[in-house]
């Protein structure tokens, strides 16, 4: 079965995103490349991307270079569900 699919959008009407993106550290690790490879597709596409983690590393260079914000939030790594602190930084960067 074949399903109708909708004509590409047109540069002009394409919705243009706010986006946080939250990695532990940006360390070199494979979510860790994902998460920046993400952020720079989505920037080259016209979306505003910031990325937020716990711990900053080598990987914050790609993103600079490519006009990202790096916001880093404790400079240690920890379990973010147990952490009012970083839940506080999270709240505070998305208002």
């Amino acid at each position: 079965m074949k399903y109708a699919s909708s004509p590409p959008a047109s540069e002009s009407t394409k919705e243009h995103l706010r986006l946080l993106l939250v990695v532990d550290s940006l360390d070199f690790g494979g979510a860790e490349r994902h998460v920046v490879d993400l952020a720079v597709a989505l920037r080259r596409e016209g979306h505003e991307v910031m990325v937020a983690c716990l711990l900053g590393g080598e990987l914050s260079g790609p993103l600079q270079e490519s006009g990202i914000p790096v916001r880093v939030l404790l400079e240690r790594l920890i379990k973010r569900r147990f952490s009012l602190a970083f839940a506080r930084k999270l709240r505070k960067l998305m208002k």
